[in-house]
């Protein structure tokens, strides 16, 4: 027995809906990825974090600070 004309168009829809899906969640994750990235090279060129850490370090007495190994 073969499957109806109905039948088909029923399966291609369904193939096409979960390929658009397919899809918009790929842009959506690129998109992430992208975010990512550029937030990654922002830190790189100014490094907040680092002058934090510094910050911290200059409050830590100088007797502690060779002591750690």
């Amino acid at each position: 027995m073969y499957p109806t004309p109905t039948w088909n168009a029923q399966y291609r829809l369904m193939r096409e809906k979960r390929a658009n899906e397919l899809k918009r969640q790929k842009a959506i994750e690129e998109e992430a990825e992208k975010k990512k990235r550029k937030l990654e090279m922002e830190e790189r060129k100014n490094p907040v974090e680092t002058s934090e850490r510094s910050d911290i370090s200059s409050l830590t007495p100088s007797w502690k600070i060779g002591d750690d190994a």
